[in-house]
This record gives C-alpha cells, sequence and structure tokens, in this order.
C-alpha cells in the first residue's frame, strides 16, 4: 500500500500517514524517502550477522562511514557523505581506502539483498545512507550493554534521504586525514613528528570538514574498536590500538583516551621525551609506533593518535590534549559527545532539509524472506572476492616499508624497527 499526498497530489510516500491511502496503480514511480521501523529491523538483522561472523567489521563499518563522509571540503563544499566509497570502484583502491574492500564488498551485497527482500514496501535506499547507518550501527551494536540500553534509540533516530553523488571524483579523498610525514620531518624528534600530525588533524578535519578541536578530538576515539592491521598488513604488522574485547570482540568505550592519559602520557611522567618512541611503544617507525605484547597482540598508534596524547602550547594547533582527558575520565561524555559528532560527520556535504526520520511500521501484504542464505553464502562470498584487492594493498604497504631500509633520509632507528619486525614475521 502506498498513500499518496493529500497536500502534493501526484506525490506518494512509502508509509507515511496521509487521509487517503491509495493502491500504488498510477503510472507514477512512488518517491520513497525512508525505510520503514519493518524494514530496518531486517537490516538490523543482517548488520548483526555479517558482524557477529566477522567482529572486524564493526570497526571497518565505522570507517567507512568516516571515509565517505570525511571527504568534504567547506571551501569547495564537494564530497561528503555522498555515497561515492560504495558506488565508485575508484574510491575503494585510493591508498587512504586501504584495507576496506572487504567491509566495501560485504555492506554492497547486504545492501542488494535487503533492497530485493523489501522491495514490496516501495523502498530504495542510497548508499549514502546505508554507509551513515552501518556506521553508526557498528557503534550500538559493540557498546557495552548497560550503554547499548541507553542508546539503542539512536538507530531509530537516523535520518534518511542523503543522495549519492553522480560525479564521484576521486580526488575528494586527498581531503581525508593523512598520517605520513614530508621527509622533512626529523622523525626522530618526537615533538617534531606530533606537532606536523597535529597541524594535519587542524587542516583535514577543522577547516576542512568544519570540525571543532573537540569533535574531532573524540571522532578519533573510534580507534578505540579498531586494528591498524588494514594499513601495515599482516603478521607482526597488525594490532588493535587498545587492549579492549579481543575474547569476545571490540567495546566501544573510552579506553582509547585512558590508554592515552594513563600509559602513554602517564608513562612519560606527564611530558613529552624529546626522542622515539616514547613509553610505553617499543619500536618506532616513520608515522606510527608498536608496543610489543607478550601472549596478546601488538599494539600500534598513529603520529595523529598520539598527538592528543600530550599538551601542545605552541599555538600550530589546537591543544587537543584538554579534550582527551575528559574523555578519558567519563565514559558518559565520551559516548554522549561522540554520538553528536557522528551525526555531525553523518551529515557532511548534505542539505539538512532532505533528511526525515523512519517511516512508522506498516503490515505487510506479502512476507519477507529469511536472510540466513544471504549471510551464509553471498557475504562470504563478497569477502573472498575482495580478500585478493586487500592482500595486493598490503603487499605494497609491506614492500614500502623495506624500501626504507635502502632510503638515505631514513633514519637508522627506524631502519632498526623494520629489520626487527621484518624478521621477527618470518619466525
Amino acid at each position: 500500500m502506498v498513500k499518496e499526498s493529500k497536500k502534493n497530489p501526484g506525490t506518494f510516500f512509502c508509509g507515511h500517514d496521509t487521509a487517503n491511502p491509495v493502491d500504488c496503480s498510477k503510472p507514477a514511480e512512488p518517491v520513497c524517502s525512508a525505510p520503514s521501523a519493518c524494514d530496518l529491523s531486517l537490516l538490523d538483522q543482517a548488520l548483526e550477522s555479517a558482524i557477529n561472523a566477522n567482529k572486524r567489521l564493526a570497526a571497518q563499518f565505522l570507517r567507512m562511514s568516516f571515509h565517505d563522509a570525511g571527504t568534504f571540503s567547506s571551501q569547495s563544499k564537494e564530497g561528503g557523505a555522498n555515497g561515492c566509497l560504495l558506488t565508485d570502484a575508484r574510491f575503494v583502491s585510493q591508498n587512504e581506502n586501504g584495507g576496506l574492500p572487504v567491509p566495501v564488498s560485504v555492506l554492497a551485497t547486504i545492501k542488494a539483498d535487503w533492497e530485493k527482500k523489501i522491495s514490496g514496501t516501495c523502498v530504495k535506499i542510497s548508499a549514502a545512507d546505508i554507509i551513515q547507518y552501518a556506521g553508526l550501527f557498528a557503534v550500538v551494536h559493540t557498546l557495552p550493554s548497560i550503554d547499548a540500553d541507553k542508546h539503542q534509540q539512536k538507530l531509530s533516530q537516523f535520518q534518511w534521504g542523503r543522495p549519492d553523488a553522480t560525479n564521484c571524483n576521486p580526488q575528494w579523498t586527498n581531503n581525508l586525514p593523512g598520517f605520513s610525514h614530508p621527509l622533512s620531518v626529523d622523525t626522530t624528534n618526537l615533538e617534531a613528528r606530533l606537532e606536523d600530525s597535529g597541524i594535519e588533524i587542524q587542516n583535514k578535519m577543522l577547516v576542512g570538514n568544519g570540525f571543532t578541536a573537540r569533535e574531532a578530538t573524540v571522532l578519533i576515539g573510534a580507534h578505540t574498536i579498531g586494528q591498524t592491521r588494514s594499513v601495515f598488513g599482516g603478521g607482526n604488522l597488525a594490532g588493535p590500538w587498545v587492549d579492549n574485547g579481543h575474547d569476545n570482540g571490540p567495546v566501544f568505550d573510552n579506553t582509547f583516551f585512558t590508554h592515552m592519559v594513563d600509559n602513554i602520557f602517564g608513562g612519560n611522567n606527564q611530558g613529552m621525551p624529546a626522542g622515539v618512541p616514547p613509553k610505553p611503544f617499543t619500536f618506532p617507525f616513520r608515522d606510527w609506533f608498536l608496543q610489543e605484547q607478550e601472549g596478546k597482540p601488538n599494539l600500534q598508534w598513529l603520529d595523529t593518535d598520539v598527538a592528543l596524547a600530550f599538551p601542545h602550547t605552541k599555538g600550530k594547533h589546537p591543544n587537543f590534549f584538554v579534550h582527551s582527558k575528559e574523555f578519558a575520565a567519563d565514559n558518559n561524555v565520551f559516548l554522549n559527545e561522540f554520538f553528536i559528532a557522528l551525526d555531525k560527520m553523518s551529515k557532511l556535504g548534505v542539505t539538512s532539509s532532505s533528511l526525515v526520520l523512519p517511516a512508522r511500521c506498516i503490515a505487510r501484504t506479502t512476507s519477507v524472506a529469511s536472510l540466513d542464505k544471504l549471510l551464509q553464502t553471498d557475504i562470504p562470498a563478497a569477502e573472498e572476492e575482495a580478500t585478493t584487492l586487500l592482500d595486493n594493498f598490503e603487499q605494497e604497504q609491506s614492500d614500502l616499508l623495506l624500501a626504507d631500509l635502502n632510503n638515505p633520509d631514513v633514519p637508522e632507528i627506524i631502519k632498526n624497527s623494520i629489520r626487527k619486525m621484518f624478521d621477527l614475521t618470518t619466525q
């Protein structure tokens, strides 16, 4: 059943209440602005089953939402949450999106099958919408149970209606924060490294995306459920940011900030050391640090993470650490502000007037098939198909690290870290 607008005859809405419900028998194609709560329950089932089968997908879906929306430029007004990461194959091959072929392929499969199964309800969802919804779902799904109960309504409050871009430009990915330093930066000088990284956060997230320093800081806290393995390859060149939920899956809380304040800031006597690596890290690389751990995964932090771990007083970028301390002190503050910043991010480059809440759940005249078959066959196939792209990317990253051994501009302390790590991966 499709309902025709009483105020605007000829305009159709799916699931919206109007005075004159009519059958979808007119030649005009119905306009479906949002799915209903019934439809979303099926999407939630698919996302939950996929994440339960591959727990890394939670962080990867969240990363997808950042990397689609984060292409927005406040200067040119281009990029943003426009679906290009899912609709344009050139985007996933960009270096900034390395490691995303698997979640992109899985989410595309879920979207296609979901739309087929709910086709009788007159719903068509943009790639831009499902990318941002999957990111939000990943956060809610990985919250501790006490917080999940509190924030579950965030899913029903998600607004739909983002249009997909028709002219995707891969150059927009240059608006995403990078983590590599130019060769002019002395990578044996911690202050120089972190200053360059702080400026990168400022240029890309504050000036480029339009976030405040506090919003940028809280969003980077999403690394609490992330792993850097997609960037640096497998073996010993792999690891999470924090020890949190490795046995039963990632847990979304403020552990990223408590680890930062207690072990990085606190471990260095609440001051920035001159050389590298800072404690508790074992090895320095050109733009990241590794902490070896016995009997559990090695921890890895990018310089753009460590830049949040020390006060900055020179004025070249904001003092992010003041916010890190507050998020470390109170998980509720972190979660509340994270969801607000995530919502802002999900609407970068989007006209807010085009967004609407989900429609009320209306009874279906046809049954909806189970998603079990999809989850047992199509998703593993999608992962397998994308694995080759991921393997190629990881090999490229390993080759880049090995090439540094022959680069005279790379300090010897960095080369020693590379030698050590590649020796370990062959044991």
